[in-house]
């Protein structure tokens, strides 16, 4: 089961569960159009791979910011990039990866 969840800088949001990761994505953007929510302002955590498909959706919604708990795929960081979207994978805890968009993220030095 993959869960996706829409932050911003308030906290959470909203989230959305499905057995396919894409539908995570689908259901989370649906539910936060339906209830108006501005997505340039949220950040989105996804617990799947990002794939290009992915990107790509998130970038026609708005959103700036990917995260994941898994690994991105190389087209995935390269739609990101383009996109002027930053990406971040293997986040767990306190720690992660940064694969591209580093402009947004504060690291408190």
């Amino acid at each position: 089961v993959h869960k996706s969840a829409l932050y911003n800088d308030e906290g959470f949001i909203m989230d959305a569960v499905d057995i396919s990761r894409h539908n995570t994505v689908d259901k989370l953007m649906g539910k936060a159009n339906l209830q108006g929510i501005n997505l340039s302002q949220c950040y989105m955590i996804i617990s799947g791979r990002v794939h290009l498909e992915i990107v790509k959706k998130v970038a026609c919604a708005g959103i700036k910011m990917l995260v994941s708990r898994s690994a991105p795929s190389a087209q995935a960081i390269e739609e990101a990039k383009k996109r002027d979207i930053t990406l971040l994978g293997f986040a767990r805890g306190d720690r992660f990866n940064v694969y591209c968009g580093e402009k947004r993220i504060d690291m408190g030095i």
